[in-house]
């Protein structure tokens, strides 16, 4: 058997770009929700965060509400992206209180990040073109 390894360049997390966090229950919640999709899109507003899949079932998380944390992203402004959650179980076996979504500085990505103690975390990175209100993020 043997191995295929795809070495990408993730870069560092952009701080100063957007984030999301949400608490891991919810998350997990879309992860199970969502396990017969290959991919996820995924819009990000000031004020919610939306995940869609096959424009025939979706779930937003809202700031107001205290479903999510949202920074970084000015009223009027989206950013479309998407995530795959394969294989699943890695997904469903986070231990943290919450994931952080955030974009990569070095490429065009999104980040997912998982915080497993103060110096550990666990990072899912996918690849694409990441925009806010028409201009794409590098």
């Amino acid at each position: 058997m043997s191995i295929v390894e795809e070495h990408a360049n993730v870069g560092d997390v952009d701080y100063g770009s957007f984030f999301v966090s949400m608490a891991l229950d919810d998350f997990r919640c879309v992860v199970q929700d969502m396990e017969d999709s290959d991919y996820v899109p995924i819009t990000i507003r000031s004020s919610q965060i939306n995940f869609v899949v096959d424009h025939d079932w979706e779930t937003s998380f809202t700031a107001k509400e205290g479903e999510c944390i949202i920074g970084g992203i000015e009223e009027g402004d989206e950013i479309n992206c998407g995530i795959s959650f394969y294989p699943m179980e890695f997904y469903k076996g986070f231990t943290s209180k919450r994931v952080w979504f955030f974009s990569s500085c070095d490429t065009n990505g999104l980040l997912l990040i998982a915080p497993m103690g103060v110096y550990t975390h666990i990072s899912s990175f996918f690849p694409q073109d990441i925009s806010i209100g028409g201009n794409t993020l590098t």
